[in-house]
């Protein structure tokens, strides 16, 4: 299969990738080993504008949280849709999820072609694309993949952010109780005695931004100049291109 569409279904994602790397590709390898983002047709829903507005044709979101993409790569049935982005980048909450059928997951075809890049260039034992993913090390502490950033703690997120909302001080308190809001942006759940929570920037600067509290602008230059933030750089510019005006 040499022709690749724009949004792929998965088994054109499949086929595709076996064509031009000459290996075997599931669902699961594409989310796993690929760390491709899932993408959903959503429907127009009359009466309910602030989904997707005057899109009478639908639109195409991608899954945005972490933990609907691992249920996915388990399950392969079907996907449990928690957290999406509207039409207009604002962040959706559905409890408890929309169930989406495999026919109607995307994948993109620029993210599908730098794969196929990547594993051609790259020794078999070293065939994962760069991602933000960690592992678990056999103290139960969290350990840096070396493809991709780590998430952070809960001091480095008061600490980073501060000043957007909240000073440093006060952002411990919401991270600490974790309201709705902030639960969605957990990467790595706490292990009482054992490891903090760890989270993902991106998430909780895209909830900050769709609220209304701040402007892109100020959370990219947090990105841009916070230390801890800078590996984290492209994939916030990623979710601002694909779902934030530019300020």
């Amino acid at each position: 299969m040499d022709y690749l569409p724009n949004n792929a279904k998965i088994d054109e994602a499949c086929e595709w990738l076996q064509y031009q790397t000459g290996q075997k590709w599931t669902l699961p390898r594409l989310l796993e080993d690929g760390h491709l983002t899932p993408y959903v047709w959503i429907e127009h829903i009359p009466g309910l504008p602030q989904i997707s507005g005057d899109r009478r044709e639908g639109y195409l979101t991608k899954m945005v949280y972490h933990g609907d993409v691992m249920r996915l790569a388990a399950d392969r049935n079907e996907a449990l849709l928690t957290m999406f982005t509207a039409h207009d980048g604002t962040l959706v909450r559905t409890e408890p999820g929309w169930r989406v059928e495999l026919k109607d997951i995307r994948f993109k075809k620029e993210a599908l072609e730098r794969v196929a890049e990547i594993i051609n260039n790259t020794a078999p034992a070293q065939t994962a694309p760069p991602a933000p993913v960690v592992a678990v090390g056999a103290s139960g502490g969290v350990e840096p993949d070396k493809a991709g950033p780590l998430p952070l703690t809960t001091g480095d997120i008061a600490f980073c952010f501060a000043g957007l909302r909240w000073n440093e001080q006060k952002w411990k308190k919401p991270l600490g109780d974790k309201p709705k809001w902030l639960l969605a942006c957990i990467a790595i759940p706490a292990v009482r005695g054992v490891s903090e929570s760890r989270w993902n920037p991106v998430l909780i600067g895209a909830s900050l931004v769709t609220a209304g509290h701040v402007k892109s602008n100020s959370v990219r230059a947090k990105f841009q100049t916070q230390p801890l933030l800078k590996p984290w750089l492209d994939e916030w510019k990623t979710y601002e291109a694909d779902n934030l005006s530019a300020d």
